[in-house]
């Protein structure tokens, strides 16, 4: 795993890290770790976003730091959408229902639109 998910971690990772990290840990349980991470972080990000007045300095920052993960996000919505096919899932767009059957796969669970790793 590249971290745990923890407060301290959500201030300091970065999506270039986490690209570095998936660039040398390439299987589908590095994607299904990876793609749940990054979406946790889309989410704190797109939230943080809303913390600052538009048209401020803090705001355009929160707001390009929330975009490095959005692309990020996309990205691997893709790579899931191509993992699906290689399973014989075919579908054009990776709603909760496609997400949950690549995840599943993986050893995760879904609660309330969030995954968990089963233990």
């Amino acid at each position: 795993m590249i971290i745990e998910f923890d407060e301290y971690t959500v201030r300091r990772l970065t999506a270039d890290d986490v690209r570095s990290w998936y660039a040398v840990h390439h299987t589908e349980e590095d994607l299904a770790y990876v793609h749940n991470l990054v979406h946790e972080m889309w989410v704190y990000h797109e939230d943080a976003s809303y913390d600052w007045e538009e048209d401020t300095p803090e705001y355009e920052n929160a707001l390009k730091v929330f975009e490095e993960w959005d692309q990020l996000q996309q990205m691997l919505d893709e790579e899931v959408l191509a993992a699906l096919r290689k399973h014989n899932v075919y579908t054009d767009v990776l709603d909760i229902h496609a997400l949950e059957t690549f995840m599943n796969m993986h050893g995760y669970r879904e609660d309330g639109g969030w995954f968990f790793q089963e233990e």
